[in-house]
């Protein structure tokens, strides 16, 4: 292909990346929500009463994936659906609009009291009430979300779930004991419009609402923290309301809606980055504008780093994107999601789902790329393509893959391995081909949302021979004083060598004891040291080539009898809130540190690090709680001391 001096396309160009297609036939009327069930089932819900022409569709519907057929779900429900949430393989929740007196019905198959919330059962083939539905007037269940098998969130607008109290506009519905339970208070405002879990512990809610449980500064977003029970703010929120949100891993939230500020933060309009490892809101690509401007849905492909916006917009950043686009975080890159240039979707986007490099969208459109598709489409990424510039060359040079839908990218690989890469753009991607590889023709391959692009690069001449060398010395060498021993920890080599390195040695100074440790450990102790004399220590790593030259001595420290920390821990339900399992713990020789619960609950064969760390107070003590009506086994450690194990009864 030969070099180029042209400027690489940029993902915001008019390059067509997929295919809008048809799904079923679409739907009558306005789709607001979507769910997948594995990967041959596609749920939609919304204000529609027929679904690839059907009549017993209302309100919502299954669609087959290996054939493209909608299906019935016992004739559909009495009011249009908002929310919609799988619990496992087996069950369906829908959350409904209704008004009270009006579309809301109390009477649903025979199963009285399904007041703007329902549950379909695969089982038996039915729908099911939850807990005497929604109390209120004008009722909307706007945002669902499940922990677990025994949990489901729900949130919208009314005065409570199942009437029961401090339930206003949010609440939580436990399968335990078939019954609704508070939520630190509930929301107070107007609606409730996007449920996010962060792992076990932290739970957000978006919505156009003055605040959560009270608390200062939670307007239109917080999170609840099953640790303490609380709501908090989330860096002082934002100012409009907020309509999706999602979760990245256990650091990174993103949020989307009609929000101008968020934090103060500048280009944070309608979707912004809540960080918490710096407590800060960020911009994400410039914001999204054009047109009414409303980040309705956002889904994350959290494997290929693509998070997907959909909503009323005209433009992602400074790119050209109608109504639906995806932001590359590993180029920081909006890419539009159009089957020609500036044809995305023709109306509004409210629901999305993800199944690998295909994309569900459900909305108020009638056209997407042009095609007809009735509120329903399906976008698929094409594959991507690859060339390498220059085709060939010599071994360790840095070469371009240059090609179209370089989207998403998971990895490079060279013969089958992977190997070190930068991506500029969506279709530029930098590669260094490692040293030493031999003549002849070899194979790249790049991993894209679209499927894997493969190109050839052929190596020319033989790799000059290097003499074998021996590592370099290790740095950073830190001892910590035991009970007769001390704990040693370097950093590696800045120059591994010709071999990988397979093993350290750490000796000390006097004495000459020894450790030795299989590389990529970075750590040892060294044993057999008397109490009350100094040490220092010295480390060295070992490589094919032999050992290499020893580290600068470490800090000087002197062993010490020490008495072993204890952990003591008692379990109980809590007295004011039957469902919070809660553990306290006395220690000795453990203040200041950090103590780690280990939970099993009732069935399970063994234990798991439960979420919630506890740093142990200038008393000697710590708390621990846990939202649970399951039968709960506990124990805490910290390094090798391991804590008795207390037994919670079920509530």
């Amino acid at each position: 292909m030969g070099t180029s001096n042209a400027a690489p396309r940029l993902a915001g160009d008019d390059t067509v990346l997929g295919t809008f297609t048809s799904v079923g036939g679409g739907a009558n009327g306005t789709v607001y929500a979507l769910a997948l069930q594995g990967d041959d089932t596609l749920y939609a819900g919304g204000s529609f009463t027929s679904a690839g022409g059907r009549s017993d569709d209302s309100y919502v519907a299954a669609l087959s994936l290996a054939d493209d057929t909608w299906h019935p779900l016992g004739g559909g429900v009495k009011s249009e659906v908002r929310s919609l949430a799988m619990q496992g393989d087996d069950t369906l929740y829908a959350g409904q609009f209704c008004i009270v007196g009006s579309s809301c019905s109390t009477d649903l198959g025979g199963a009285a009291g399904t007041n703007a919330i329902v549950a379909w059962s695969m089982a038996d083939g039915n729908w099911h009430p939850v807990g005497g539905g929604m109390v209120g007037t004008v009722l909307r269940v706007s945002a669902l979300t499940v922990q677990g098998d025994d949990t489901v969130y729900a949130g919208g607008g009314f005065d409570s779930a199942g009437g029961v109290a401090d339930t206003v506009n949010f609440a939580a519905w436990a399968n335990t004991d078939d019954t609704w339970h508070p939520v630190s208070g509930g929301v107070q405002g107007n609606s409730v419009l996007a449920l996010a879990l962060q792992g076990d512990d932290s739970l957000y809610a978006g919505g156009f609402y003055n605040s959560a449980g009270g608390v200062a500064d939670t307007s239109n977003i917080a999170v609840w923290s099953n640790a303490d029970d609380t709501w908090h703010a989330v860096g002082g929120g934002v100012d409009n309301s907020t309509r999706a949100l999602v979760a990245q891993g256990d650091d990174t939230l993103f949020a989307g809606g009609v929000f101008t500020d968020a934090g103060g933060q500048p280009d944070a309009s309608r979707i912004a980055r809540w960080s918490n490892v710096d407590d800060t809101w960020h911009a994400v690509g410039g914001g999204i504008s054009g047109g009414f401007a409303d980040v309705a849905v956002l889904a994350l492909d959290e494997t290929r780093g693509l998070l997907y916006a959909g909503g009323s917009f005209g433009s992602a950043g400074s790119i050209a994107a109608t109504n639906v686009a995806v932001w590359d975080v590993g180029i920081s890159a909006w890419i539009p999601l159009q089957a020609a240039a500036g044809q995305g979707v023709g109306n509004f986007v409210y629901g999305l789902a993800l199944d690998e490099s295909v994309v569900y969208l459900g909305g108020a459109f009638t056209t997407a790329g042009g095609v007809s598709v009735n509120r329903v489409a399906r976008w698929t990424w094409d594959a991507a393509s690859v060339a390498a510039c220059p085709a060939s060359g010599a071994a360790g040079a840095l070469i371009d893959l240059e090609g179209s839908g370089l989207i998403g990218v998971t990895r490079v690989r060279l013969d089958g391995s992977p190997v070190n890469y930068t991506r500029d753009d969506s279709t530029t991607i930098s590669v260094s081909i490692p040293s030493g590889v031999s003549a002849g023709a070899h194979t790249l391959q790049v991993d894209a949302v679209g499927g894997t692009a493969t190109t050839s690069y052929t190596v020319t001449g033989s790799p000059a021979p290097v003499p074998p060398r021996a590592p370099g010395a290790p740095s950073g060498v830190v001892a910590v004083a035991g009970d007769g021993s001390a704990s040693v920890s370097w950093a590696p080599p800045t120059t591994p060598g010709s071999f990988p390195i397979s093993t350290y040695q750490v000796t000390s100074v006097p004495g000459g004891r020894a450790c030795l440790v299989s590389a990529p450990a970075l750590a040892c102790e060294v044993s057999g040291l008397a109490n009350g004399a100094e040490y220092t220590f010295a480390v060295r790593a070992l490589n094919g080539a032999g050992w290499g030259a020893e580290s600068a001595p470490s800090n000087a420290v002197t062993p010490r009898a020490v008495a072993r920390p204890t952990i003591v821990i008692t379990g109980s339900r809590d007295a004011g809130d039957p469902r919070l399992a809660v553990v306290r713990g006395v220690t000795t020789g453990l203040v200041g540190e950090q103590v780690t619960p280990w939970i099993r609950f009732r069935g399970e064969t063994s234990f798991s690090a439960g979420a919630g760390l506890r740093t142990v107070g200038s008393d000697g003590t710590f708390e621990w709680g846990r939202k649970t009506s399951r039968k709960l086994y506990v124990y805490f450690t910290h390094e090798s001391v391991k804590s008795n194990t207390v037994v919670i009864p079920a509530r």
